[in-house]
């Protein structure tokens, strides 16, 4: 089975938001690849375009690892094996009536969207670490060093210490993954020299996606993730 990084773009948007000040509840409040204990607010997405595609790149950010989708993308994605740790918000979608950005959207878009935040808390429970070497960057410095930890516990300790990026050039995923079959998921920090959260599919994802002719996904990008 193969693994791929998912990009998605869709319909251009930008973001709307009609309150002063920012809510307690914002979506700023998240914690990084922890599912919220609250209902966080999100920002208005104001398409620029119609007809809007299924999947939607967000204006959320680094702050939340997700997209935007459509009642079609969503029951796709619920016919699919996820990782049980997502889930749907709804989203104010706002259709475009002017060219000033700045300018207040006057309606909402008929078409509803939510944005599906996934994160894996759990995701040092999937690698296998007699296989994968792993390189570590000095936060304060770009050499590379190549280093192996014996088991998720003591690469969880080096990990806390935050002195290091810490990625792979080839990961390997044991049978506890092997289980769950999973089409979607997070993996953080490993894959293929990054220090950034990676929303990652299957090859199975993949092919249904085409097959459905779902719109607004860019591109996939194979990663270097075997499982066994």
């Amino acid at each position: 089975m193969k693994y791929f990084r998912i990009i998605v773009w869709g319909t251009p948007l930008y973001n709307y938001e009609p309150w002063k000040g920012e809510p307690d509840n914002f979506y700023y409040n998240l914690e990084i690849n922890k599912m919220p204990t609250f209902d966080p607010v999100f920002s208005y997405q104001v398409l620029e375009e119609v007809p809007a595609t299924d999947f939607i790149s967000s204006t959320f950010g680094g702050s939340t690892y997700g997209f935007l989708v459509n009642q079609k993308a969503r029951n796709f994605l619920n016919s699919i094996n996820a990782d049980l740790n997502h889930k749907y918000y709804p989203i104010k979608m706002l259709q475009e009536i002017n060219q000033k950005a700045s300018d207040s959207p006057a309606y909402y878009h008929s078409t509803p969207y939510w944005y599906f935040f996934i994160v894996n808390p759990d995701y040092v429970d999937w690698i296998d670490f007699k296989k994968t070497i792993f390189f570590a960057r000095p936060l304060k410095g770009d050499i590379l060093q190549n280093i192996r930890f014996e088991n998720s516990e003591q690469f969880s300790l080096f990990k806390s210490e935050e002195k290091y990026d810490i990625g792979c050039e080839m990961l390997f995923l044991n049978d506890e993954f092997k289980r769950k079959e999973l089409d979607i998921f997070v993996i953080p920090q490993l894959a293929a020299k990054s220090s950034y959260y990676q929303i990652v599919v299957s090859e199975n994802f993949k092919e249904r996606v085409e097959k459905a002719k779902l719109t607004g996904i860019h591109r996939f990008v194979e990663l270097p993730i075997y499982v066994d």
